[in-house]
């Protein structure tokens, strides 16, 4: 079964990084998309109401990723 898996990320973001070395890691195939988050793109909208990054996408599952700093 062929899996398709995408992070939608901010290059510059901190958590967008944390998730990116986190899925490299474990050195799992995935799909890096990139998002500005001063464009509002109407598709990424779509996926997640709120524009908020990163969101990891696994086939039609969507996971909204946030990570809490102390």
């Amino acid at each position: 079964m062929n899996y398709k898996s995408q992070l939608h990320h901010f290059p510059l973001s901190a958590a967008s990084r944390l998730i990116r070395l986190q899925l490299a890691e474990y050195q799992y195939d995935f799909t890096l998309i990139n998002h500005f988050p001063w464009k509002r793109d109407e598709n990424f909208l779509a996926i997640n109401p709120s524009g908020s990054l990163p969101v990891f996408q696994f086939n039609n599952d969507i996971y909204y990723i946030w990570v809490e700093s102390n």
